[in-house]
């Protein structure tokens, strides 16, 4: 019977380009040579498809796959999940690179300590190398920082009491990256069978992190700068957008519907509701902060308009005025014209809260 590789590092391609050449470079040349790598082309239109097969032919420790037709990231980290035979599993984006040293680390403590499912380390975010933006480096240093801090304070988390699950989704924002751990093989088959094929932009993570939070059993973190995290590169999230790929955002609502399934069929929503309702509400802020902050300006408004207007318009209502009244536009947003609650505003702003109660519960998933 064949040996187990020790560590698989899951790489899901989509048009990487020359990035996928660093990063590739980086998984190979680890000082553990006992690896699996794991390369899923999701129907690229670049040279992708291409640069993997170069690669698996020169190191027979690639396994590719190509998808005919493009299903997302959820669909290909599954591919690649199912594929995956090591003990311990990695997700590596195709634009970042890891520390060469990184799987050998890694593996050294996981191996003194079997029973450990999640292994979480630091990362460095990197700007791109043609970008001076001041603004840009901060975000990307308080990203690095959000993860150390939060691991730090979580360090030594067990199942005993559900502490792995609840505190992960009460503070899931600063830790739901996939890349920035290694779990245990056994831990990621299983969580991936409940896991559903949705296509929902920079909210998949939420979602996969919750079923494999969900079945955790030990997490431990290493103050360790292994992952450099090239933002705004690639497959990165990190950069202005426009109003089409902003709409093709506001999927990431189905996420939520995803999670709320997820915790029926585990039989724990009626116990979890109230973490579920947290979650539920961090997420949706999580997208209005994007629109304010990273569409163009003149889709901006356009973007508010559409979102109204959406199948999700009446669900997140409260959310959209909750978040809007601390905004310096609030008034301007208010009178316009494609608001749907512009008559309560002209009423009374008493009334307009108690209509934001309103529609915060009535709106939800319960």
């Amino acid at each position: 019977m064949k040996k187990k590789p020790k560590i698989s590092f899951l790489v899901p391609v989509y048009n990487a380009g020359d990035y996928l050449l660093r990063c590739l470079d980086s998984v190979l040349r680890q000082t553990l040579k006992d690896i699996e790598v794991v390369l899923v082309d999701d129907a690229s239109t670049d040279n992708s498809a291409r640069l993997i097969k170069k690669y698996a032919e020169e190191d027979s420790r690639i396994k590719i796959c190509f998808h005919k037709e493009n299903k997302g990231t959820v669909c290909t980290r599954t591919t690649a999940v199912n594929l995956a035979t090591g003990e311990y599993i990695m997700f590596v984006d195709n634009d970042d690179v890891l520390e060469l040293t990184a799987a050998e680390k890694l593996y050294n403590i996981l191996s003194k300590d079997r029973n450990i499912d999640i292994l979480g380390f630091d990362i460095v975010g990197v700007p791109p190398e043609d970008n001076h933006d001041e603004k840009l480096k901060i975000k990307y240093e308080k990203i690095s920082k959000a993860v150390a801090v939060w691991a730090n304070n979580n360090n030594n988390l067990s199942k005993d009491d559900d502490d792995i699950f609840t505190t992960f989704m009460l503070e899931i924002k600063p830790i739901c990256f996939l890349w920035s751990k290694i779990y245990k093989s056994e831990l990621l088959k299983k969580a991936f069978k409940h896991i559903k094929p949705i296509r929902a932009v920079l909210a998949e993570d939420w979602y996969i992190y919750t079923c494999i939070a969900f079945f955790a059993r030990k997490y431990r973190y290493i103050k360790l700068p292994l992952y450099y995290y090239h933002c705004g590169n690639g497959t990165s999230t990190f950069r202005e957008v426009s109003l089409k790929f902003f709409e093709s955002r506001m999927k990431s609502y189905d996420v939520i519907k995803a999670i709320r399934t997820f915790l029926d069929e585990q039989k724990v929503f009626e116990k979890d509701k109230d973490i579920f309702k947290i979650l539920e509400k961090r997420l949706i802020m999580d997208q209005f902060r994007h629109m304010k902050t990273d569409l163009v300006p003149d889709d901006y408004k356009l973007a508010v308009k559409n979102l109204c207007k959406s199948e999700h318009g009446e669900y997140v209502m409260g959310y959209l005025l909750e978040f809007y009244e601390n905004c310096s536009d609030y008034d301007e947003i208010a009178n316009s014209t494609s608001w749907k609650m512009t008559r309560p505003f002209r009423i009374s702003m008493g009334l307009v809260k108690m209509i934001l109660f309103d529609y915060t519960v009535t709106g939800s998933f319960y």
